[in-house]
């Protein structure tokens, strides 16, 4: 996801870390907040390593290691700020106050805390268990509740939420998936509620990424298929003691390989049908990162899809009735 949207989020707050990549040539430093890791501090780490001679490939999941890597270890108050420019943009919708909300694929949960801080009820929910951890490690007195679920199974009494969140989501889980799940999301929603949804506009480009971490160096690959419309992200620790450490994300049962991070980059008017066939009226409005990075160009795309009607807002860029 160098290109901007598909760096976006990996899923909510890998949209700073990716657009902090994405600079020619950079060299990231990477904060270290990792518990599970074992390692103290949380200061910035910059260093220079001497590479041995690789003798061993292993993988690890999301929970055992990279969920921390990819979602988790940032500069806390940049994300702070980011997300307070986030949360600025979804009130900017005019949805209402008070709003119930429920965050899909929440990362962090950075940005639930802080709508919460706004007045707002918020429930995150994402199946990589560090990154809830962290989010629940932030919150005071908050009215935000954090849970670990599988986005194919979770599920909501009918009816609860106006707001329903999904940033940095579709295209991650299969197709069938992404479609039953806008079902369930529409009855989960109030009359008159909004889903919020996102997908990059076009395929990544072939690069590697080098970023420092006190455990090795993290060289992050970025490759397309456009037969399949598919992005992919495959990182690589390189740890100090040779051994390269893989992603391997299982979250869909269907693909043969699961190294690296894979994701459908819908064209607009498919994901535009799929969210009328559960029964939302969807219209493009600007992308949240046009706001919380003026000077970037967002190669992304935002649906506002509201349940039976288009609801009028600020950004629209079209009306689709």
């Amino acid at each position: 996801m160098v290109p901007a949207a598909v760096q976006k989020e990996l899923l909510a707050s890998l949209a700073y870390f990716a657009w902090l990549l994405s600079w020619p040539g950079a060299v990231v430093s990477v904060p270290n907040t990792s518990r599970a890791l074992g390692v103290g501090g949380r200061g910035c780490v910059d260093v220079v390593w001497t590479w041995s001679d690789v003798s061993d490939r292993v993988s690890e999941t999301y929970d055992n290691l990279w969920g921390e890597l990819m979602f988790v270890m940032h500069d806390i108050d940049h994300l702070w700020r980011a997300n307070e420019g986030r949360a600025d943009w979804v009130e900017s919708l005019d949805l209402g106050s008070g709003l119930r909300v429920l965050d899909l694929g929440c990362g962090n949960g950075i940005l639930d805390i802080v709508l919460a801080r706004r007045g707002h009820a918020v429930v995150g929910v994402d199946q990589v268990r560090p990154v809830i951890e962290f989010g629940r490690a932030h919150v005071n007195d908050e009215p935000v509740t954090f849970r670990v679920g599988d986005l194919r199974s979770v599920a909501f009494e009918p009816a609860q939420f106006d707001v329903v969140m999904m940033f940095g989501l579709a295209g991650l889980m299969s197709r069938e998936d992404d479609e039953a799940l806008f079902h369930r999301v529409r009855t989960w929603l109030r009359p008159g509620g909004s889903c919020l949804v996102d997908c990059d506009l076009e395929l990544a480009a072939t690069e590697t990424i080098e970023s420092n971490h006190e455990l090795g160096k993290i060289y992050w690959h970025w490759t397309s298929d456009e037969t399949t419309r598919t992005n992919r992200l495959t990182p690589e620790l390189h740890r100090r003691d040779g051994v390269i450490v893989e992603l391997r994300d299982p979250i869909d049962p269907s693909r043969g390989d699961h190294t690296g991070l894979h994701r459908h980059i819908y064209p607009m008017d498919e994901l535009e049908r799929l969210l009328y066939g559960a029964g939302f009226a969807p219209r493009r409005v600007d992308h949240f990162l046009e706001h919380v990075f003026p000077e970037s160009d967002p190669d992304a795309y935002m649906l506002h899809a509201t349940t039976g009607q288009t609801i009028q807002t600020g950004f629209g860029l079209g009306g689709l009735a």
